[in-house]
């Protein structure tokens, strides 16, 4: 995961207190990207899993067609179910590690402001 890696080189560039807050905008910036780009893998992984569960309610069973509750479980029983919550995982973490990123930056510019 891309994202991980950007995130776990900053702190290793912080813990070596080599950062600088412009270097946590940075930072952010990129992550904001990643950040993006995993909204749009998780629009792509929910139309993947409403397709399947649109192919699932269309099954039948006895002449008739199943039930939703049952399309529900047979879909969230699927490579597409997978896909959808591993998506929604990296854009929640991809969030977290954001909100870190600011909360550090607001610290650095409170830091700065009272040295001088």
């Amino acid at each position: 995961m891309e994202y991980r890696k950007v995130y776990d080189d900053f702190i290793a560039s912080y813990i070596a207190g080599t950062t600088n807050a412009e270097e946590v905008g940075h930072t952010i910036t990129i992550m904001a990207q990643h950040f993006c780009d995993a909204n749009m893998a998780v629009g792509a992984a929910d139309k993947g899993y409403s397709t399947l569960f649109a192919e699932n309610m269309q099954l039948e069973e006895g002449g008739k067609s199943i039930s939703a509750a049952k399309a529900k479980i047979m879909t969230d029983a699927s490579e597409e179910a997978n896909v959808l919550s591993s998506a929604k995982r990296n854009l929640e973490n991809i969030e977290q590690l954001i909100n870190a990123l600011k909360y550090l930056q607001r610290g650095m510019a409170n830091e700065y402001q009272h040295m001088n």
